[in-house]
């Protein structure tokens, strides 16, 4: 049976943001490792849940670019979709007037033809 695997920091400065797995660490497995090497549980712990915030809140940072750049892309075509629907209303009430005045004139002729 195998035991967890365990997470160490690199041991510099320059590198302590990056972490890597080690499966099964132990003294028998590695004889090259030295207990001192192996940071506490508490303290691994500690950097996986820093490790998680920080990837959380790019992911979070990720997310509201790409809402903004999609919302500042479809509003301009909402824009101009819902402009041409304007102007298309707008032609049809002027088609409604005009077709209106000449229903109305059809049906006065047709009323002075059936006096006659």
């Amino acid at each position: 049976m195998s035991a967890a695997p365990r997470v160490l920091r690199a041991p510099t400065s320059q590198q302590a943001n990056h972490c890597r797995i080690v499966p099964c660490l132990s003294k028998q497995n590695h004889p090259e490792i030295t207990v001192s090497e192996i940071p506490p549980f508490s303290i691994q712990v500690r950097f996986l849940e820093q490790q998680n915030k920080v990837l959380e809140t790019k992911w979070a940072l990720l997310q509201e670019q790409g809402n903004k750049t999609v919302r500042n892309d479809i509003e301009p075509l909402f824009e101009t979709y819902i402009n041409n629907l304007r102007r298309q209303l707008n032609s049809l009430l002027t088609d409604k007037e005009n077709l209106g005045g000449e229903l109305n004139k059809v049906q006065s002729l047709a009323e002075d033809f059936k006096n006659k």
